[in-house]
């Protein structure tokens, strides 16, 4: 039998002994001390860089959950968690849809993977689960764990990435709003100190979305817009026009990922994805883009992607560099 359940944050401790106390004292799942006391123990779940969820049915707590760093600094990235339920109201599911719950929350979080790190092998119901839920066995410690009745026994190590494959396609008409707000998020996260708080804070979006839907109703055949997706929800986009320049050619006018999604190559690959579509179209045409100067995370993407700063003049909101490829095959074949 599965249940309804909501989720949300745990905002008071103490519903969560009655949770908690029974099945660290059973001493077969958990590396808690079976007689950790309350307060210790809820001060963990509590604790700082630690997020404490709970699971209810009609208002009763029946699960709880945490999640956490796996480690602190340059491995924050990878997400760890615990999970808990009701010992009245196991066999529901509930911790399956705890652990549903807890992936679609770290990956809006923005991490890039799930590890537990001590995942007891004689609790067979819990690896069969997180197997179930994509998990895998990336290890297993010889007597890691202490376990109340059998000793010492085997633990395994669980992982999975939280990285949806990216896929891209050509843009219809109906995306025109998706892109709009893509397109206004990363403007908001990424030009604070170019363009104006008043213009990111109250125009940019019915600007942007007018921009988009008119851009569509109205697509020349020499302009291209490509999307990156994952699992269906947008993650970049770019738009190129040819002929643009009679020298520089082809205009890359935009490129945008998700910040959400920063540091899995979506702008590279939108770039490839862009060039490879100027090359079939117009062969010998160069690509160019216009990249404010303070922008500095784009000024050095541009540059590992191998692109030239050919020039610098004034643009509307400050000061813009030229990046120019002359063979966009170079592009195309992931040669930079």
């Amino acid at each position: 039998m599965t249940v309804s359940l909501s989720f949300r944050r745990a905002t008071d401790a103490d519903p969560l002994w009655a949770i908690i106390q029974p099945i660290i004292a059973a001493g077969d799942t958990y590396a808690f001390a079976p007689d950790t006391p309350k307060d210790e123990m809820l001060a963990f779940w509590f604790s700082p860089g630690v997020t404490a969820y709970v699971a209810e049915q009609k208002g009763e707590i029946v699960g709880t959950f945490f999640m956490k760093p796996n480690q602190p600094g340059l491995g924050s990235h990878v997400a760890n968690a615990g999970y808990m339920v009701h010992p009245d109201h196991n066999g529901k599911g509930i911790g399956r849809q705890m652990g549903l719950f807890s992936l679609d929350e770290a990956r809006r979080l923005g991490y890039r993977a799930m590890q537990f790190n001590i995942v007891v092998k004689t609790n067979e119901r819990a690896v069969r689960l997180w197997q179930s839920l994509g998990f895998r066995i990336v290890g297993e410690l010889p007597g890691a764990y202490r376990h109340a009745r059998l000793g010492y026994v085997d633990a395994y190590v669980m992982h999975q990435s939280l990285l949806q494959p990216i896929t891209f396609r050509t843009a219809t008409p109906a995306d025109a709003d998706r892109i709009a707000e893509l397109h206004t998020r990363s403007w908001q996260t990424t030009y604070r100190g170019i363009m104006t708080d008043s213009y990111l804070d109250h125009d940019v979006q019915a600007e942007r979305l007018a921009v988009w839907r008119d851009r569509f109703t109205q697509m020349p055949p020499n302009r291209q817009v490509i999307l990156a997706e994952a699992s269906g929800q947008l993650v970049g986009f770019a738009c190129v026009m040819l002929d643009e320049d009679p020298i520089h050619g082809a205009l890359l006018d935009n490129l945008h990922a998700d910040p959400a999604h920063k540091g899995r190559g979506i702008g590279a690959q939108l770039m490839q994805q862009t060039a490879r579509w100027v090359q079939e179209q117009a062969p010998t045409s160069p690509l160019h883009l216009w990249v404010y100067v303070e922008n500095k995370a784009a000024v050095g993407f541009y540059n590992r992607m191998g692109g030239t700063n050919h020039e610098q003049v004034q643009g509307e909101n400050g000061p813009i560099f030229r990046y120019v490829w002359p063979d966009v095959g170079v592009l195309a074949n992931g040669l930079v």
